[in-house]
């Protein structure tokens, strides 16, 4: 059965990725990046099936249901903005950039869906060592927290991807983890308050006012940019607590069906891939709150039918989601 919730939470965190690259680096641009990107990894470790499945079929379905609509989305982006570059006599986009997530123009920023299918190979290599010995699979899952918390401290010489992929891990296997736990539904529903005016008031605090105070005490964050704040511990703790904050509030107020948001969480690749093209001539506007505002919310809802018609005729573009 479906978790309508989870798609409203997803077409939020969507918004956010399309705020944040609307946004000049200010207050507003901070909250979105304290936890938009951790929340991608916690709902998709939240999602992540439960079954055993052999490594081979593993790979085989996360490489069609991810990596086949990546390269073809930043194809489609990378001549999209070629053309563009063209006409406007601008230089040619580099295609090898792109396709390893660090496009040198306008670009999809793609790069957390190729990270996300290195961080599920992850968890695949880890739930088959899990299998043969439990406590080597323990001992897999804290080198690699362990690692994270080193490389968001101090990123040495490793190469930008490499780190992605490390850094993400933990943010993945904590909503793989949490699903597991027997109270998370009692949790996200805060079913030990009575009072729905309590429940309201503490969503409200957590959703809005925690990264605030999260920015103010770590600083700026931003994964791609590989900055983790004052503390690389501090910044998992963060933006698992402002994630989970947003998934009480989606659990409580918006678990019913809607097919716009519904489609817009299917195709929510299309959305990632091709949203900075659309928002290339607002741009100059962006240093109004209200454009700024509304401009992203516009551009999410105007992929519907695009995203409509691409899952009838080319479904393999979304990973033939259904």
């Amino acid at each position: 059965m479906r978790k309508q919730w989870i798609d409203w939470c997803k077409v939020f965190a969507l918004y956010l990725v399309v705020l944040g690259h609307f946004s000049p680096v200010d207050n507003l641009y901070l909250w979105v990046y304290t936890f938009h990107i951790p929340l991608f990894f916690i709902i998709s470790g939240y999602l992540c099936s439960k079954k055993e499945v052999p490594f081979k079929e593993t790979l085989v379905h996360n490489a069609k249901m991810l990596l086949v609509p990546y390269v073809f989305f930043v194809s489609v982006s990378w001549c999209i903005e070629l053309i563009i570059n063209k006409l406007s006599g601008g230089g040619q986009p580099n295609l090898l950039l792109a396709l390893i997530g660090l496009p040198d123009g306008k670009s999809n920023p793609m790069w957390f869906i190729a990270c996300l299918f290195v961080v599920k190979m992850i968890d695949a290599i880890n739930n088959f060592i899990e299998k043969k010995e439990k406590k080597l699979g323990w001992l897999f899952v804290i080198t690699i927290i362990a690692l994270s918390l080193v490389l968001t401290n101090q990123c040495f010489s490793v190469k930008r991807p490499i780190i992605w992929y490390i850094i993400a891990y933990p943010f993945f296997w904590f909503g793989k983890m949490f699903r597991s736990f027997e109270w998370s539904s009692e949790f996200l529903s805060l079913s030990n308050i009575s009072s729905v005016w309590m429940k309201r008031v503490l969503v409200a605090i957590a959703f809005v006012c925690l990264p605030i105070a999260f920015v103010m005490i770590n600083g700026r964050v931003d994964m791609f940019y590989c900055y983790f704040g004052n503390n690389g511990f501090l910044y998992y703790v963060f933006g698992i607590v402002a994630s989970l904050a947003a998934m009480v509030f989606f659990k409580m107020f918006l678990d019913k069906e809607n097919k716009l948001i519904t489609t817009l969480s299917k195709g929510s690749i299309m959305i990632v891939a091709l949203h900075r093209l659309l928002l290339w001539p607002f741009e100059v506007y962006n240093d109004i709150l209200v454009v700024r505002l509304l401009v992203p919310l516009v551009v999410c809802v105007l992929f519907y039918y695009p995203i409509v018609w691409t899952m009838k005729y080319l479904p393999f573009a979304l990973g033939n989601r259904k």
